[in-house]
């Protein structure tokens, strides 16, 4: 698995890590889509075949929030992030965490995790859990300075909203 991703560190490097039956089960997934309960089901299905593909997190994270299942997008987003923190041997401490996501900005796989990262505060965010969501995104604000994951508008729209008037900084 940490080939597929580590071999070659070029902006080609592949999250493609499922079996053919587990994509088969992910294409079901798309050819149902407007029977939400089968749909659901291959994607469950395809998350129990393959636990640890970031592919499935992945399309579990995207089914799960256009399916307006938050909670449940938000524990692909989580599966993410987790996944990617053990292939890279990612430190818990935020602080020694920053230095590494500044430095290998640009590594596909850490993009991913900044990505999956920050989606989780998005469902955070429609969640209502202000608190948790301000957190991760004055997080990633910290270590992007031009705002390509967008956690700068999203602090932007917390302090300027009227989330149970409640600032968080």
């Amino acid at each position: 698995m940490k080939e597929l991703i580590t071999a070659d560190r070029s902006e080609t490097a592949s999250y493609c890590d499922s079996d053919r039956q587990t994509k088969e089960l992910l294409n079901l997934a798309v050819l149902h889509w407007e029977n939400t309960p089968l749909s659901k089901k291959y994607i469950q299905e395809a998350l129990k075949a393959a636990p640890e593909s970031l592919e499935v997190a992945i399309a579990a994270y995207r089914y799960f929030f256009y399916k307006q299942e938050y909670n449940l997008a938000l524990q692909a987003a989580e599966k993410i992030v987790n996944r990617i923190t053990k292939l890279e041997n990612l430190p818990s401490d935020w602080q020694q965490l920053k230095l590494i996501l500044i430095n290998k900005q640009n590594d596909a796989c850490i993009r991913l995790y900044v990505n999956a990262y920050v989606a989780s505060g998005f469902i955070l965010t429609k969640l209502k859990k202000f608190n948790n969501a301000y957190q991760i995104f004055t997080r990633v604000h910290e270590i992007d300075n031009l705002n390509e994951f967008g956690a700068k508008t999203m602090l932007d729209i917390l302090n300027n909203s009227d989330n149970d008037e409640q600032e968080y900084n």
